[in-house]
């Protein structure tokens, strides 16, 4: 669907690169199962988020666990 490069990993994170940002009801499908996934996500926010900006990140998305 996306297409995803691994641009990092590591025993608590992973990070990657969407090769096609999904606009629309896609991004907020897709937001939505990340943030399921893991719903700490911040995006240099302290605030934990609704909705994963992925035109703001250029596609990046990280995911960590503590």
């Amino acid at each position: 669907m996306y297409g995803i490069d691994i641009t990092g990993a590591a025993y608590q994170v992973v990070e990657f690169t969407l090769k096609r940002i999904p606009a629309g009801q896609e991004a907020i499908e897709l937001s939505n199962r990340i943030l399921k996934f893991a719903p700490d996500i911040q995006q240099g926010s302290t605030e934990p988020l609704e909705f994963v900006d992925f035109n703001r990140s250029n596609g990046r998305v990280a995911l960590w666990w503590d």
